[in-house]
Formats: structure tokens, C-alpha cells, sequence
């Protein structure tokens, strides 16, 4: 009650600076004339007066998360613009955002404040400064949103998901070029299936490639959505241009079935933007793989009793007697059908996959997916690294009892596969074994 008030005033604390709350605290601990209180409270408040006259000119700013949103906030210190308006504004690499007005008080002084939904990945950035009308910062600031590994393993899942979205439309690019040639390629050689294969390329082909194609873009809208200023813009660009390219190059090949249309040249704006994203993404491969490839030229019929010769450099045996089906897409080389068996010789460009082990993996997890009701009954590797799968499926309605057999280049990168369909329950007989033992390497 009767006591000496204390003195609850806050001064900002400076490290090495006494406050002074502690000046007094200190003074009370030593034992000496009061007149000592009085020498070191003066020389407390004009050192901090000192280190606050300076401070920054702009603070590095402080983010908080709230109800879906980040808030980067910080000081600004700018006597020489006092009473003004400026402008703040974040930046990464040669990219802006968030360009928000603040105003500066009579002193000199404002608090910035940066307000977004969108997500702020860990990494530098820098907060700045400008007039009205001008683009030249007047103070700018770098700060580290998260520590070095968080930035680190920012960077590692966005160099991922960049690769893996250039891939989507790498195969999309190989797809359309593959399917094109190849379609065109058997009208010419086929007249009698011009038709067809005008049908086949319009009707079945690029409806689910157009579908694809929309995912992927869908995919890159949400990344715009979500990422506010995230690394490496130019690879999010690239992908974005490559939409217009890609539809743009499906109308070509849309028209290329007319009897007197001219063969599409190669796709040179397409390529070009996967040269440049070759540059920025190394894992992305060769400049081929977004081409037709070897699978774009059609293989010459075979004669039953012979042994099929494929351009793919394997054969296989067709029986004496065999009914040959016509092939009906690149990745289909051969089809024929004798004594209640179906078989098919099919192809699969898989370029991002070297290694036999990495190939047979990703065989029997494409195996649940493409086949209805599949049911594995035994799955092992073949001497020459390959792969022998044994199922129950359902095709076209029907139940069917399937052994595949799979071949991988020594280079891999491909997967090439004999298929047998029989009816459930009967035998895998002596015929079914000699056309899987035909299977065979002419030219790895």
C-alpha cells in the first residue's frame, strides 16, 4: 500500500541493452551509492534510443497462419517518404505477387501486411518496397520462410512433380504421333481400311486422349491455384504451352486421312518446348521419346506355318492353319487364333524404365489394372530376365484363362509380351507351349 510504485512501463528490448526494469533490478544487487541508479538509467535509454534510431529501414517479415490464410507482416521505417503511400510487394527470382498499398505515418513509419490463401512453399524470398508508378524497390528485404531442410525438401517434391507432369505430356505427344502414323500408314498400305482407320484414330483414339490431355491441364490449373510464387516458373510455362500445341496437332492429324492429304511433317513447335524442358528436367530423356517411334510403322502380314519376323527384332512360330486378325493399334504387332487359343503379340514403349527388375514390377501392377476381374495364379521370372504371368480374366464378357509372357531389352525401355487366351479349365496343351517356348530375341 504504502509502498514505492513500480515503474510497469516496456521498453524494447535490445540485445546488450539493459531495459529499465533491469537497470534497477541491477543496481538494487549492488551495494553502493544511490547516485549509481542515476548514472545508469540515462545511459540505458540513450543506447536504446541509439539502436532503435538504427533499425532497418524494413523488417524482415513475420508469417502467421489463421483460418486458411498466411499474413506476412513487418515494419517499415522510411522517414524520408513520411505521410505517403507505397506499396509493398513479395518476390521470388524475377516473379511479384501480393502487390498491397500501406501508408506511412507522419514519422515515417508503417506496418506492411501481406495477406494470401494460396500455399508459400519453404524457401528465400524477398519483401519489397516501392513508390506508386515506379518498379525499382525502395527497400527490400530477403528472409527464409522454413530452415534449409525444409527448403531442401520443398525443392526435391517440386523438381518430382514438375517431371512427372513433363512426362504426362511427353507420352501424350508419343501417343498422338504413334497413333497418327501408324493409322495412317496401314490406309495407304490398306486402301480398303482408310475407313477404318479414319474411324478408328477419331472415334476411339482421340476421344480418351483429349480426355487425358484435359487432366493434365486441370492438374497444372490446380497447381496455379494452390502455389503462390513456387520454384522454377518457367517449367509450369512450358507445360502450359505445350495444351494449345498438342490440340492444334491433333486437328493436323485429324485431317491426314483424306486419300489426297499430305503426311504431317514432324510436330517442330511441339518439339522446340520439349527441347527447352529437356534443359530444365535432364531426367526427362531423349528428344524421341515425345516422337512416333519404331511402333508408327506397321508389320507385314505373316504366312501360317511360319515364323513372324517382327520389326521389334523378335518372332514367334504361327501355326499351320492359323486364322491371322487384322492388327488394330501400334502397340498390337500380331493376332491370330487356332485350336480354341487366341494369341496376341503386343508392344508397349515404357521409356522411363531401364531395368529388367523395375520392368517386371511395373508389368504386374498394370496387369490389376487393365484386366477385368484379374485373378493371379502364379507369377515368376524367365531365365532370360523376362517375366511369365498366369491369370483369370474377363474379356469382352467372357471368362478366360491367359498365360503372358514377357521379353524386356537388354537397354529396357520397352516391354514386349505374348499373350495366350484359352477357356477356363482347358488344358495349356502341347500347341500353347510350343508358341510360348517360339517366343524369342531375333535382334535385341
Amino acid at each position: 500500500m504504502g509502498g514505492r510504485r513500480e515503474d510497469t512501463r516496456r521498453v524494447h528490448r535490445v540485445p546488450g541493452v539493459w531495459t529499465v526494469s533491469e537497470a534497477r533490478s541491477s543496481v538494487r544487487e549492488v551495494r553502493g551509492p544511490r547516485r549509481a541508479l542515476l548514472c545508469l538509467i540515462p545511459a540505458a535509454l540513450a543506447a536504446t534510443a541509439e539502436t532503435e534510431a538504427r533499425a532497418a529501414p524494413l523488417e524482415p517479415p513475420r508469417v502467421e497462419r489463421t483460418h486458411g490464410l498466411a499474413t506476412l507482416r513487418s515494419e517499415a521505417r522510411l522517414p524520408d517518404f513520411s505521410g505517403r503511400e507505397l506499396r509493398a510487394r513479395l518476390r521470388r527470382g524475377e516473379r511479384t505477387a501480393l502487390e498491397t498499398p500501406f501508408a506511412l505515418t507522419a514519422d515515417g513509419r508503417g506496418e506492411v501486411l501481406l495477406r494470401t490463401a494460396r500455399l508459400l512453399l519453404p524457401g528465400r524470398y524477398v519483401l519489397e518496397v516501392t513508390a506508386p508508378g515506379t518498379e525499382e524497390p525502395l527497400e527490400r528485404v530477403e528472409f527464409a520462410l522454413g530452415n534449409p531442410e525444409e527448403a531442401r525438401a520443398a525443392a526435391q517434391r517440386m523438381h518430382r512433380w514438375y517431371l512427372v507432369a513433363a512426362r504426362r505430356f511427353r507420352d501424350l505427344a508419343a501417343a498422338l504421333e504413334r497413333r497418327g502414323r501408324w493409322h495412317r500408314a496401314v490406309a495407304e498400305r490398306t486402301p480398303a481400311r482408310r475407313g477404318e482407320m479414319r474411324e478408328r484414330f477419331d472415334e476411339r483414339f482421340l476421344p480418351g486422349w483429349e480426355a487425358v490431355l484435359r487432366m493434365a491441364r486441370m492438374d497444372l490449373a490446380t497447381y496455379q491455384r494452390r502455389l503462390l510464387l513456387p520454384p522454377r516458373p518457367r517449367i509450369a510455362e512450358l507445360l502450359l504451352r505445350l495444351v494449345p500445341l498438342l490440340r492444334a496437332r491433333a486437328e493436323v492429324w485429324a485431317t491426314a486421312f483424306d486419300p489426297n492429304a499430305a503426311a504431317p511433317g514432324p510436330a517442330a513447335e511441339v518439339e522446340a518446348v520439349a527441347e527447352e524442358l529437356r534443359s530444365l528436367l535432364p531426367e526427362l530423356g531423349s528428344l524421341t521419346d515425345w516422337r512416333a517411334g519404331p511402333l508408327a510403322q506397321p508389320e507385314s502380314r505373316p504366312e501360317p506355318g511360319q515364323r513372324f519376323r517382327s520389326l521389334l527384332g523378335v518372332s514367334v512360330l504361327v501355326p499351320a492353319g492359323a486364322r491371322l486378325h487384322p492388327t488394330t493399334d501400334p502397340g498390337e504387332r500380331l493376332g491370330f487364333a487356332t485350336d480354341g487359343l487366341e494369341v496376341r503379340l503386343r508392344a508397349e514403349e515404357r521409356p522411363d524404365l531401364e531395368d529388367p527388375d523395375a520392368l517386371a514390377r511395373a508389368v504386374e501392377v498394370s496387369a490389376w489394372e487393365t484386366w477385368q476381374g484379374y485373378k493371379r495364379l502364379s507369377s515368376e521370372r524367365t531365365p532370360d530376365r523376362g517375366l511369365r504371368l498366369e491369370f483369370r480374366a474377363r474379356v469382352s464378357g467372357r471368362s478366360v484363362q491367359a498365360v503372358q509372357r514377357f521379353l524386356f531389352p537388354p537397354g529396357g525401355r520397352r516391354v514386349i509380351s505374348l499373350l495366350v487366351l484359352r477357356a477356363p479349365g482347358s488344358p495349356y496343351g502341347e500347341q500353347a507351349q510350343a508358341i510360348e517356348r517360339s517366343l524369342r530375341w531375333e535382334r535385341p
